[in-house]
């Protein structure tokens, strides 16, 4: 029998140039069957992932939270090293190393207990003084008074401040009891005062002007500085404000008419000043709330007579009514008088 018909021929299907993957883990690569091929390895793709961070970022706030914490924590363990030492010291000195216990132990329950008694002894002691300070306050005690409110005054005669504007004159006074010339001067407070200027240039010329002798006068410069004057304190604030500006109108009327008489000024500011200082009067019934309308009203008289000098060109009389206005100022005393 022919065995050829049994005979069956096996051909292979793989390829000779197959390989063979291997993986170990996530690494994997290619081997052929011959061991002198190269085998080529399979590198994983590499993704850049981004995961969030669990801790939060440190700020100001937090970096000063954590510096406090650390500060006070330091000076916790500062306290603490300190009484650790005083602890130390106290049992340094009462139970020395170097000595026995039995000895040592003696003399530190003594010290103590000579401490606690001193204690107690001051404390034993004040206990009898003080109750005989009670004692005394109550035998002695005087049942309390009911307090008394006064009440507060409500009188008129409650004074509020008003302003008096200041003034600066030259005056010409008389230096004797005899008179020279054809000029009479004006009685003031015991001085007989012939003019008033504003510089001494002025005063000089109407000196020379109405024949006085130098022997007999005097130039003398008279300052008055503003200053405040108490009123009734019943004055409501627009008289209050309206008289303040009346006397400072009055003020700027004598300097104007002053200088119109003595030292050249210009008859148009003398009639504007004046006219000014009228005007702005308050009235009689406005000056009696102040309670000194006696006072201001004298004023309001010596401007009233000097405009009418002065309208109808009358120099000796007005210069008689400037100094009587003048007076007035320097007398002006409030309620004082």
């Amino acid at each position: 029998m022919n065995d050829t018909r049994f005979h069956r021929s096996y051909t292979s299907t793989r390829p000779s140039s197959s390989s063979i993957l291997v993986r170990v883990g996530e690494r994997s690569w290619h081997t052929s069957q011959s061991a002198s091929e190269t085998v080529a390895e399979d590198q994983p793709p590499r993704v850049l992932t981004i995961e969030k961070s669990s801790t939060a970022p440190i700020t100001l706030r937090v970096m000063r939270e954590r510096i406090a914490n650390a500060q006070r924590e330091q000076q916790a363990r500062e306290r603490s090293k300190h009484w650790r030492w005083l602890l130390e010291v106290c049992k340094d000195m009462l139970f020395p190393a170097g000595e026995k216990r039995l000895w040592s132990g003696l003399r530190g329950g003594l010290s103590i207990g000579m401490a606690l008694g001193c204690i107690v002894m001051i404390l034993f002691h004040q206990v009898p003084l003080l109750a005989a300070g009670q004692a005394g306050d109550a035998e002695f005690s005087v049942p309390p008074t009911p307090a008394v409110v006064k009440a507060q005054s409500t009188s008129p005669q409650t004074r509020v401040a008003m302003e008096l504007p200041g003034l600066q004159f030259v005056l010409v006074e008389g230096n004797g009891a005899k008179q020279t010339g054809s000029e009479k001067p004006v009685s003031i407070n015991g001085k007989q005062v012939y003019a008033l200027a504003l510089t001494k240039t002025g005063a000089h010329s109407f000196i020379r002007s109405a024949g006085l002798g130098s022997s007999h006068v005097q130039v003398q410069d008279v300052q008055l500085p503003a200053k405040m004057v108490p009123v009734l304190g019943t004055v409501d604030k627009p008289t209050l404000n309206r008289t303040e500006q009346w006397l400072s109108a009055s003020g700027s009327a004598l300097r104007s008419l002053t200088a119109w008489l003595s030292d050249g000024g210009r008859e148009a500011d003398a009639a504007m000043a004046l006219h000014t200082a009228l005007a702005l009067y308050p009235g009689d019934s406005r000056l009696a709330k102040m309670g000194v309308e006696p006072q201001l009203h004298a004023l309001y008289k010596a401007l009233v007579a000097a405009n009418g000098a002065f309208v109808h060109r009358d120099r000796a009389a007005a210069m008689d009514d400037a100094i009587q206005g003048f007076d007035d100022f320097m007398s002006f005393g409030g309620l004082n008088m």
